[in-house]
């Protein structure tokens, strides 16, 4: 299993949900791999809830191009109401992941019954 969802949502942006709760780096060379990645050049939104939690450092933008994700172009990123809907059905369709994440029980019964939180 990847520990990643990675989703186009324009051209030139691309979603990434982690769902793990390791860090980026630790599977940084398998998302160069990605398709998406090596073939394109654009904006990466890292989306990190399950460790970050709902706050300020949930969602980090980078740049990458043709394979090379540019780490040191990371910034903070304030997101659009698109992306926590997005968010949503990615954790829904890993529910499991709830149970070990940052997140209140208030909260993972909330996204369960499909809530942004």
């Amino acid at each position: 299993m990847k520990e990643y969802v990675l989703r186009k949502i324009e051209d030139g942006k691309y979603y990434l949900f982690c769902l793990s709760f390791n860090s980026i780096l630790n599977y940084l060379r398998d998302l160069e791999n990605e398709e998406e990645i090596k073939a394109n050049t654009g904006t990466l939104i890292i989306d990190q809830f399950l460790v970050a939690g709902n706050g300020e450092n949930r969602f980090v933008s980078c740049d990458f191009s043709n394979g090379i994700i540019k780490i040191s172009s990371a910034n903070n990123f304030a997101p659009k109401a698109e992306l926590d809907a997005l968010a949503l059905n990615v954790l829904q369709d890993n529910s499991n992941l709830l149970d070990n994440s940052i997140l209140t029980k208030k909260q993972r019964e909330l996204i369960l019954e499909g809530q942004l939180i």
